[in-house]
């Protein structure tokens, strides 16, 4: 499965299962950048917290 941010529509990795007819399905999640520009009372939290994206979706394979 494809993680893409619902906001910016971009790609940010994968996530179990990989490969087979789910290859191609998709499941959302939010980028930093989108994190801070449309949330950002909670981005500043994460900052403060010090958590990164791949912290956030820890079963996900992200790319850099």
């Amino acid at each position: 499965m494809l993680i893409r941010c619902a906001w910016c529509q971009r790609i940010m990795g994968d996530k179990p299962p990989y490969g087979g007819k789910y290859d191609k399905d998709i499941t959302d999640g939010i980028c930093n950048d989108c994190l801070a520009k449309y949330f950002p009372s909670v981005y500043a939290k994460v900052e403060a917290l010090k958590v990164s994206e791949q912290d956030r979706y820890p079963d996900y394979r992200l790319n850099e």
